[in-house]
């Protein structure tokens, strides 16, 4: 027979096979020597039903629009939002290796100083140049361009990523979390 530990509000916090000491009742919960009664796995809701003999008391499992249903509707909303983000960032940085990647902010801090004033040293950039076999000037430019590429693809990316985050901590419902969805259409 297997046991389920719930809590006051009726949300079912374990099933176990064999009750362990470990497992801990929370204040006001119990533990019904009884399966759980048919359920949702993401939020731990069960619809309401007959009290279950427990051998001390009746139980019963309680509601379907749980405030803290919602809660895990949103926590799981806002990983998917993250989980698109990551997939969408993640394409626009394919063909460049981790190692290449970690001199970005080096190449961008000298492009930058270089667009601003043609005087500022760029002593990385010159180093690239040579190991390229290219002019300095013409590396210079190269990386300037790659870097306003990569600012204005991943401010839209990130702001994207932010909207959606927002409405998702506004979302009063159910339906208004479905609502949101990757990539926000303007």
């Amino acid at each position: 027979m297997s046991h389920a530990i719930i809590n006051a509000g009726g949300q079912i916090m374990q099933v176990a096979l064999r009750l362990q000491p470990t497992h801990k009742v929370p204040p006001g919960g119990r533990i019904v020597r009884h399966a759980p009664p048919p359920h949702d796995p993401e939020t731990q809701t069960c619809t309401a039903v007959e009290p279950v003999p427990s051998g001390q008391a009746a139980v019963q499992f309680l509601i379907q629009d749980k405030p803290d249903a919602l809660e895990t509707l949103r926590a799981r909303k806002l990983r998917e939002i993250d989980g698109a983000f990551s997939a969408a960032a993640e394409a626009l940085l394919q063909g460049y290796p981790q190692a290449e990647r970690l001199t970005w902010p080096i190449q961008q801090t000298e492009a930058l100083g270089w667009a601003a004033n043609n005087d500022n040293p760029t002593p990385y950039l010159d180093g690239l140049a040579a190991a390229r076999g290219i002019a300095a000037e013409d590396m210079r430019a190269r990386t300037l361009d790659a870097v306003q590429a990569w600012m204005g693809a991943s401010q839209v990316l990130i702001g994207k990523r932010q909207a959606l985050r927002d409405a998702a901590h506004l979302a009063q419902t159910k339906e208004g979390l479905a609502a949101l969805v990757w990539p926000v259409t303007n």
